[in-house]
């Protein structure tokens, strides 16, 4: 894999993506009550350990290949959001994710809005770099 970001915008992108991945399950899964991770209500530390890293290595790869252009941006957006709710999908398949109130349509909002956010983010670490 062709290295774009260096290493502080890879460390900063990881722990960034796990918050958010954590804040949203916060906030949906355990307070909202509106879906739940491998069947059980609550935090779990099996949920910790794959919800910090596993959306954190896949925002990384996200950035990491960001296109220049707006059109490529655009398609390498659609592109995320479908890979990311097919993902989804086989989640709930395997019943590791189960909907008990969350529709498909919120997941592919929440998608368009981390990918909006992530080029934000790479955006503003780059221009805001200590020098």
């Amino acid at each position: 894999m062709p290295k774009r970001l260096t290493k502080v915008e890879a460390y900063m992108t990881f722990f960034v993506v796990s918050f958010h991945t954590l804040a949203a399950d916060l906030l949906f899964a355990s307070i909202m009550g509106l879906y739940n991770i491998m069947g059980k209500k609550g935090p779990q530390i099996s949920d910790f350990i794959t919800e910090t890293t596993l959306p954190a290595l896949f925002g990384i790869i996200f950035v990491n290949f960001l296109p220049t252009g707006k059109v490529k941006l655009f398609l390498y957006i659609i592109l995320w959001v479908l890979l990311s709710t097919i993902f989804e999908g086989i989640a709930r398949y395997v019943h590791y994710l189960e909907f008990t109130g969350w529709k498909t349509s919120y997941s592919i909002l929440f998608y368009i809005y981390a990918c909006l956010f992530m080029i934000w983010h790479v955006s503003f670490t780059r221009k805001n770099r200590m020098k």
